[in-house]
């Protein structure tokens, strides 16, 4: 699979307050990981923070991590 291109934004804030120089996808502008284990363990700190989340490989090419959707009730 041919992963889309990444970049580094320039002047981005991070929701932290300082700048955010991670690695982003040019595809869908999300945070890029470079592992399996790294994209776990950033769900996983997510989550304990209080935001259920999950990591998963996009149809860009690269390791996501967002957040988990709460199913319908019927």
């Amino acid at each position: 699979m041919v992963k889309a291109r990444c970049y580094i934004p320039e002047e981005r804030e991070g929701w932290w307050g300082g700048p955010d120089k991670r690695l982003r996808c040019t595809a869908d502008d999300k945070v890029v990981f470079g592992t399996e284990a790294d994209a776990e363990r950033a769900a996983v700190k997510a989550t304990a923070r209080g935001t259920p989340m999950k990591h998963y490989r996009g149809r860009c090419g690269h390791l996501h991590v967002a957040r988990v959707r709460k199913g319908r009730s019927h």
